[in-house]
């Protein structure tokens, strides 16, 4: 074998090498986007059916009972607390959906998370984790923000509750 063909058979090997690597690539690319489709679809399956169960309507069992958010933050204000509220993705899990709820404009500070558990029993132990926690029917509720104002919130919104 001369030099021209030891040559020739060098570049061979390496197009051959070259190709096999692309192949492994895309094959590898594929199977990564399949596993992100599979675990985005899981995701997302997750998400939505433990929203259903604690989003879902559910009457009142006693008046110290409320289906969500919105009934809690009407109940306070017929009892003269100015409750504005909004979700509260950033600390919403699927299991306990959560709402910041303040009075005033809203601004950092001055928030209290509350959370609506399946049972009150899941509520009491979410209380436990956060600042000021304590617990009415299936919601815990305590200070988001551990500042004066938001404690402050977290004190009228339990008087009004347990009062």
């Amino acid at each position: 074998m001369d030099a021209d063909e030891e040559y020739e058979e060098l570049i061979e090997r390496r197009r051959f090498a070259r190709q096999r690597k692309a192949r492994r690539t895309a094959v590898l690319g594929m199977v990564a986007l399949l596993v992100l489709s599979v675990a985005t679809v899981v995701v997302v399956i997750v998400a939505t059916s433990g929203r259903d169960a604690t989003h879902s309507k559910r009457v009142p069992t006693t008046d110290r009972e409320w289906a969500s958010h919105k009934d809690l933050a009407a109940h306070l204000r017929q009892q003269g607390v100015p409750v504005e509220f909004a979700t509260a993705s950033v600390v919403d899990r699927p299991d306990r959906p959560a709402a910041h709820f303040w009075i005033g404009d809203g601004r950092a500070g001055t928030r209290v998370v509350v959370y609506l558990c399946k049972d009150a029993a899941r509520a009491e132990e979410a209380a436990g984790t956060i600042e000021d926690g304590f617990t009415v029917g299936r919601f815990a509720i305590g200070s988001f923000d551990s500042t004066a104002e938001a404690r402050a919130t977290t004190k009228k919104i339990r008087g009004v509750l347990k009062g």
